[in-house]
């Protein structure tokens, strides 16, 4: 994407009035609670016009289930959770990335 934007930042320093295609986290393994987590899915989700990605979600305190329920709640159903796997080929200590298109 030559002509793309990118920034990094927090969530809530972003204009919410200005969207973007794509919003992404790597820090979702950071936040407090699963309260506060559905929160930022919830403004990735109205932020984003096209998709929303997750990567390397801590699956002992976010449980794929967990993400999926999280996401239909806010409307959005076409997700796909992958596997993380570390540079030599093999998994990682239960991480896994997630897309969702929506």
């Amino acid at each position: 994407m030559p002509d793309g934007r990118f920034t990094a930042g927090f969530l809530t320093e972003l204009d919410p009035a200005q969207p973007w295609h794509v919003v992404m986290c790597r820090a979702f393994g950071l936040f407090p609670d699963v309260d506060y987590a559905r929160g930022v899915l919830a403004r990735m989700a109205a932020k984003a016009t096209h998709a929303v990605a997750l990567l390397e979600v801590p699956e002992r305190r976010f449980g794929r289930r967990w993400m999926l329920h999280a996401f239909a709640e806010i409307g959005v159903s076409a997700v796909q959770l992958e596997s993380v796997k570390g540079e030599d080929g093999e998994l990682m200590e239960a991480r896994y990335n997630v897309f969702a298109r929506l």
